[in-house]
C-alpha cells in the first residue's frame, strides 16, 4: 500500500476512549457477522488481565476504517470490527451491572442522543444490527437462529460471569478497557486501498468458511458497482440461508463450504477439483474490477439468480438434516411420503455423492404436480446411494463415479423442460419421456452397471482370502435397523429408524445402537483369534441397545445371545429390538445342525466355530434376501440368490448359493 504503510507504522497508539471520542462507527454489511468464540474471548480476558498491575499502553490491534460519504464522524470498519464489537460487549454487560455508577461510558460507547432520539455508537452489518441492538444495547433476552447471533448470545453470557466474578476490580477493568488497551487507526484513502484490505481481511484472522467470504464478495461487487437493491437481497437472502442452516445443524466452517460446494455443482460446474474452491471461481466470474455496463449486468442477472437457488436449496438442506424443522414448515400434500424418504437419506452414514443430486430434484418442489415424481425420484436416490456408496466392496473409493452423479445434477436442473420421444441412457439404454423418466433411467442403469445382483451378493458375503471385517463397515447399522425395520412392522410397529443417529455421548442415559458380536471376538481367543472368519461375517453381527457405560462379556455364543437379550430384546428396553430375540431361534437351530454333523453333544474347539458358521449362514441367508428386496430398483429383477452354505465349501468355492452355478452342475 505504498505510502500508507508507513503512516501506519507512524500512528499514534490511541486508547479506545480516544477512539471513540467523537466518532461513529458502522460495520459494513460486505463484513461477515459476529464471530469470535470461546478461544478469542479467552485471549482478550487474558490481555486485560495481564494489565491488572500495570500502567503503560499494550497494544491489541489495528483498526482500518474508512469516512463515510454520508454521515459526518463516522467510520465504516473494514478490519477490526470483531475486536471492537467484542469490547462494546463487555463495556455493555459492565454498565448493566451497574448503569448509574457506569452512565458516562453508556453515552461514549453505547448510544448518543436525548432520549427517544438515541444513535448506536457502533452500528452492526444488516445481518446481525437488530440483533445486537436488541440483545446488547437494550439488554433484553432473544433466541438465536443464526451463528453470529449465536456467538453475540455467547459473549455475554461470558463476559456476565466473568464480571460477576470480578465484581471487587470492576473500575480497574473498566480503566484498563478505555485507556490500556492501544489501537493502531487507519483510514485507506480510496476505493483501489480499500479494494486491497478486502481481499487481506478475507484470508487472514479467523478463518472465515467459503460461504462467508462470498456473501462478503458479493456485497463488495454490488457496493463498487452501485447495486445498491442487490445489496439489500443478498442481505436478506444470506439470513434466510443462515437461519436454515442453523436449522440444519450445520454451521462450522467445513459443512458450510460443504454446502455452498453442492450448490455450485448444481447451478455452475460440475469440476470436482473447481469446487472445492467456490470463492475463488466465483470471484473469477464476477470481476469486480470490470466496469462493462454489459458485463456488469450479466453479472447482476447470473448473482440473483444464484442467490435464489442457494436461498431455496439451505431451505431443502435443513429439510434433509432435521426431521424436526420439516415437519413443522413443510404443508404440503404427502407430507408422511416425504417425512418416511428424507428420514431415510439423513440416516445414511454418506451422502457426499448424492447431495448434487438431492437439492437438484428438490428445486422442483415448486411445483404441485412434480411432488409425486420427486419422492419416486428420492426414494430411488436412497438406493442408488445404498447400493454404490454404503455397500462394502462395490467401488474401490468413496467418490467413485462421483462426476457421474454430479453431471446427473447439473442436467437435471438446467433443463427442466427437457423431454425426448428416444434417447439413450446410461449404458445406451434406450428411452423416452421427460426429465423425470431421464433422470430415473440414468440412475437405475448406473447401479445395475456398478452394483449388478452377484456383486450386491458378494458385499454382504467373505471367504476365506478375504480381509474384510464388517465390524469395520460403517454401513452396517444402517443395513441392521433397516432389516429391524422391517421386523418391527411384521409386528404393525412403525420403528424409529434415527435411533442410529444417535451417538454415545447423547445416549449417556438411555440406549445407544451399537454393533455387537455374537461370537466375541475374545472368546477361546487362543484357538481362534479374534480376526477368525466367522468372527469378522456380517451374520455374526447384532444391532443392540447399549447404555453408553456397559461392556458385555466374551462368553461363548449361548450366554452370550442370553445377554444380549436381557439387554434389549422383543418387549425388553425402550427399543424392543426383534433381531435380538430371533438370536435364539437361530442359535437353536444351529446347534442341532452341528451335533447332527459332528455325531457328538461335545463342546469342543470346532463345535463353536461350526455353530457360529451355522448360525452365521442361517442369519446372512435372510439378510441378503432381505437387502436384495429392500434395495432392488424399479423394474428389477433380482432371482438368482438361494442361500449362503459355508458347508459345502469342500465342494464349491463360494459360500453363497445361486441359480446358474446349481444350473452348471445339471
Amino acid at each position: 500500500m505504498g505510502n500508507n504503510s508507513k503512516e501506519l507504522i507512524d500512528q499514534p497508539l490511541l486508547t479506545l476512549e480516544e477512539l471513540f471520542t467523537e466518532r461513529y462507527f458502522v460495520v459494513p454489511d460486505y463484513q461477515r457477522g459476529y464471530s469470535w468464540e470461546e478461544k478469542q474471548l479467552v485471549d482478550l480476558r487474558k490481555d486485560i488481565e495481564n494489565l491488572y498491575d500495570r500502567k503503560h499502553k499494550h497494544y491489541t490491534g489495528t483498526i482500518v476504517a474508512t469516512p463515510s460519504q454520508i454521515s459526518p464522524n463516522t467510520y465504516e470498519i473494514v478490519d477490526g470490527q470483531q475486536r471492537i464489537t467484542t469490547l462494546i460487549i463487555l463495556l455493555k454487560t459492565i454498565i448493566n451491572s451497574n448503569p448509574e455508577k457506569y452512565s458516562d461510558l453508556e453515552s461514549l460507547y453505547i448510544q448518543r442522543g436525548e432520549i427517544g432520539n438515541r444513535h448506536p455508537v457502533l452500528s452492526s452489518n444488516e445481518e446481525t444490527r437488530d440483533y445486537f441492538e436488541e440483545v446488547i444495547i437494550r439488554n433484553r433476552t432473544i433466541d438465536y437462529e443464526i451463528k453470529s447471533h449465536e456467538c453475540i448470545s455467547k459473549a455475554k453470557t461470558f463476559f456476565s460471569k466473568w464480571i460477576t466474578d470480578k465484581n471487587n476490580i470492576l473500575d480497574r477493568i473498566v480503566e484498563i478497557v478505555t485507556n490500556q488497551l492501544g489501537l493502531l487507526l487507519f483510514t485507506p484513502d480510496n476505493d483501489k486501498e480499500i479494494g486491497i484490505m478486502f481481499e487481506v481481511i478475507n484470508n487472514r484472522g479467523k478463518d472465515l468458511s467459503q460461504l462467508e467470504k462470498i456473501k462478503n464478495y458479493f456485497i463488495y461487487f454490488t457496493t463498487v458497482n452501485n447495486k445498491k437493491r442487490l445489496r439489500e437481497t443478498i442481505n436478506r437472502k444470506w439470513t434466510i440461508i443462515q437461519k436454515n442452516l442453523s436449522f440444519a445443524g450445520k454451521t462450522t466452517n467445513e459443512e458450510e463450504n460443504r454446502f455452498i460446494r453442492y450448490c455450485y455443482i448444481v447451478f455452475f460446474d460440475t469440476n470436482k477439483e473447481k469446487s472445492w474452491k467456490v470463492y475463488d471461481q466465483l470471484k473469477l466470474r464476477f470481476n469486480a474490477n470490470l466496469k462493462d455496463e454489459t458485463y456488469v449486468i450479466e453479472c447482476i442477472e447470473t448473482i440473483e439468480n444464484f442467490l435464489e437457488f442457494v436461498s431455496d436449496a439451505s431451505l431443502h438442506y435443513a429439510y434433509f438434516h432435521s426431521n424436526n424443522y420439516f415437519c413443522v414448515s413443510y404443508k404440503g400434500q404427502y407430507k408422511k411420503n416425504f417425512q418416511e424418504i428424507l428420514k431415510l437419506l439423513r440416516c445414511q452414514h454418506t451422502n457426499a455423492s448424492i447431495l448434487p443430486l438431492y437439492l437438484a430434484i428438490m428445486s422442483r418442489l415448486t411445483s404441485s404436480d412434480n411432488i409425486l415424481k420427486i419422492i419416486n425420484l428420492l426414494v430411488l436416490l436412497e438406493k442408488v446411494n445404498f447400493r454404490i456408496y454404503i455397500l462394502p466392496k462395490v467401488t474401490s473409493r468413496a467418490d467413485s463415479k462421483q462426476g457421474d452423479m454430479f453431471w446427473f445434477a447439473k442436467e437435471f436442473f438446467d433443463y427442466p423442460d427437457w423431454r425426448d420421444k428416444f434417447t439413450t441412457a446410461y449404458n445406451d439404454v434406450k428411452l423416452e419421456g421427460d426429465i423425470f423418466d431421464w433422470l430415473e433411467a440414468n440412475l437405475i442403469q448406473i447401479t445395475k452397471y456398478y452394483c449388478p445382483e452377484l456383486k450386491f451378493i458378494q458385499s454382504l458375503t467373505i471367504d476365506s482370502d478375504e480381509a474384510e471385517d464388517y465390524y469395520q463397515w460403517n454401513g452396517m447399522r444402517y443395513f441392521l435397523a433397516n432389516y429391524e425395520k422391517q421386523l418391527q412392522s411384521f409386528h404393525k410397529h412403525d420403528w424409529g429408524i434415527e435411533y442410529i443417529l444417535q451417538s454415545r455421548k447423547e445416549a449417556e442415559n438411555n440406549d445407544y445402537l451399537s454393533r455387537e458380536h455374537i461370537w466375541a471376538q475374545n472368546h477361546r481367543i487362543s484357538d481362534f483369534k479374534a480376526k477368525y472368519i466367522e468372527k469378522r461375517r456380517l451374520g455374526n453381527f447384532v444391532l443392540l441397545g447399549l447404555a453408553s457405560n456397559i461392556k458385555l462379556s466374551d462368553n461363548e455364543i449361548s450366554a452370550k445371545i442370553i445377554e444380549l437379550n436381557n439387554y434389549n430384546s422383543k418387549n425388553i428396553g425402550p427399543l424392543n429390538l426383534v433381531q435380538v430375540h430371533e438370536l435364539q431361534e437361530f442359535y437353536s437351530s444351529a446347534h442341532k445342525y452341528v451335533i447332527k454333523k459332528r455325531k457328538s453333544n461335545v463342546q469342543s474347539k470346532y463345535y463353536f466355530s461350526d455353530l457360529s458358521r451355522r448360525i452365521n449362514d442361517e442369519r446372512e441367508t435372510k439378510l441378503i434376501r432381505f437387502a436384495l428386496d429392500r434395495w432392488k430398483l424399479p423394474g428389477e429383477s433380482l432371482t438368482k440368490f438361494i442361500k449362503v452354505d459355508s458347508f459345502l465349501k469342500e465342494q464349491d468355492n463360494e459360500k453363497y448359493i445361486i441359480k446358474e452355478s446349481l444350473e452348471s452342475k445339471q
